[in-house]
């Protein structure tokens, strides 16, 4: 209750982030690129899943058989 086990969570959300990606780093090996979006762009879900028009971040489509990577920063478990 309170929300007091999300303290060690971090605060960056894709929707407070100033156009970043929350320290989120892109591990391609291709020219994918992962991208922060809004909406129903074609190339995610319709929406985000908390708020329904906040961001997610995405892989533009491509051809089959291609490889995006992302990897996320450290995030702390909830409840210490």
């Amino acid at each position: 209750p309170g929300g007091s086990d999300e303290a060690q969570c971090g605060s960056c959300t894709f929707d407070n982030n100033n156009g970043t990606l929350c320290g989120w780093k892109d591990f391609s090996f291709s020219d994918l690129e992962w991208v922060l979006a809004t909406g129903n762009t074609n190339m995610g879900p319709p929406s985000d899943h908390t708020t329904g028009n906040g961001f997610y971040i995405t892989v533009p489509p491509t051809d089959f058989f291609r490889f995006a990577s992302i990897r996320s920063p450290i995030i702390g478990p909830a409840g210490i």
